[in-house]
């Protein structure tokens, strides 16, 4: 149903558009990818369903605690029935007024938000809660990071924008900008 793209002031046409994207997948290969998707969801519905709905006790029930950990002042989510690990949705709370929320699995936050007095961070996260992987920080002070994380420290490609409009993109290694040099004012 597309009769066309609008792009920078010109417009290309349905025949221009459809002809590249035949160019980049043949019309059975778009037709399989988009057949399986479509089964892939229709199969996955059911599963959903029944997440969402309560169960009965089973070795797999997940069930929705509030409980002081070791690790932290409180932990309000959802735990496994049958080992108390924190396996789901949930919120913990430390000490120092941090605060993490987010998917854990095993007792592991694997996706989330960290806000503390600093920093408000969104991605990924290792078993000791530090960003590893792919992830946004956004500073108090207004500068913004986006892009690799391991342990706790920038590292890998990332882009950051300060508050001063001071822009670098590039390689960071163990929190410091150490890439090509670009920097952008």
């Amino acid at each position: 149903h597309l009769s066309g793209v609008e792009h920078r002031g010109q417009r290309i046409g349905s025949a221009r558009v459809g002809a590249f994207l035949a160019s980049v997948h043949s019309e059975p290969v778009w037709w399989w990818l988009n057949a399986s998707a479509w089964v892939r969801r229709l199969l996955d519905r059911p599963a959903r369903a029944q997440q969402a709905a309560p169960k009965a006790a089973s070795a797999d029930s997940l069930v929705c605690r509030r409980v002081v950990r070791p690790d932290s002042l409180s932990y309000e989510g959802q735990v496994s029935a049958t080992c108390g690990r924190r396996q789901g949705w949930g919120v913990c709370l430390l000490s120092d007024g941090t605060r993490f929320e987010g998917r854990w699995d095993a007792d592991t936050l694997v996706w989330g938000e960290r806000r503390d007095s600093v920093s408000r961070y969104v991605g990924s996260f290792n078993a000791a809660m530090q960003p590893h992987g792919m992830g946004r920080e956004t500073l108090h002070d207004g500068e913004v990071y986006e892009g690799e994380w391991t342990c706790g420290k920038r590292a890998g490609h990332g882009f950051a924008v300060s508050g001063s409009s001071l822009v670098r993109c590039g390689w960071w290694k163990k929190g410091r900008f150490s890439g090509e040099r670009m920097v952008y004012t």
